[in-house]
């Protein structure tokens, strides 16, 4: 596909996160009974530019069992620079 050329390197990621060995290591990271995690995966990829924000939201859609973040950034990066995750109690 157009995508595939465009962002090979996503796609290869995606390729990964959508895998059954990275199912397992995840259910084994969480403590999850063995297949727990089924085929059926939600996935977004987003870029933010400086200054972007996520508004507080929490990932409780449907029935996902775990949600997490992958950061990307630059070998340089510092916090200082922003893009920290930032988690709130109930």
């Amino acid at each position: 596909s157009d995508l595939s050329k465009q962002l090979p390197h996503v796609m290869k990621l995606r390729e990964v996160l959508y895998s059954q060995e990275w199912r397992s290591f995840i259910e084994k990271s969480c403590g999850l009974p063995p297949s727990t995690l089924i085929e059926k995966i939600d996935c977004a990829c987003n870029c933010h530019a400086p200054g972007c924000h996520l508004l507080c939201h929490d990932d409780v859609i449907g029935t996902r069992k775990v949600s997490y973040i992958i950061y990307l950034t630059e070998e340089d990066w510092k916090q200082d620079e922003g893009g920290s995750l930032e988690l709130y109690g109930e």
